[in-house]
């Protein structure tokens, strides 16, 4: 079964500090791919050029709402909107015969085994499930 990785990685240090970590991960540890949707494209270029392994879609952070009042209006406390993770669905929805496994940006595939992966997907596929996230 062929596998993807996903992940929404937005601002320049969050890209390097953690992203980075995790492109190397997938590139070294794994097979598989990596699509990455993200508002610096240049930081993983600069560090991994056109790597064919690494697909990514460039969005505009003005175009978006990253935080969200989450104090009911009163103006001192937000939050990360998740709500954005679609961005990273819409990327890999045509990928054909492919699970798609999506992680925070902040992830590591320190515990990455093929064949338990294989297995375990194996296992969901066969009860009907073909998407994971958290």
């Amino acid at each position: 079964m062929k596998i993807c990785i996903t992940t929404l990685s937005l601002g320049e240090n969050y890209t390097r500090d953690y992203s980075l970590k995790l492109i190397n991960d997938v590139l070294t540890k794994t097979s598989h791919s990596i699509y990455i949707t993200t508002d610096v494209k240049n930081v993983i270029t600069n560090v991994y050029g056109d790597n064919e392994r690494i697909n990514i879609k460039e969005i505009d952070r003005n175009d978006l709402t990253i935080r969200l009042n989450t104090d009911g209006g009163k103006g001192f406390a937000t939050d990360f909107n998740f709500n954005m993770r679609y961005l990273c669905l819409d990327l890999v929805k045509n990928l054909d015969d492919t699970a798609v496994i999506f992680t925070d940006c902040d992830n590591s595939l320190d515990w990455w085994d093929e064949e338990t992966i294989q297995n375990w997907l194996t296992q969901m596929k066969n009860s009907g499930y073909d998407f994971f996230g958290p």
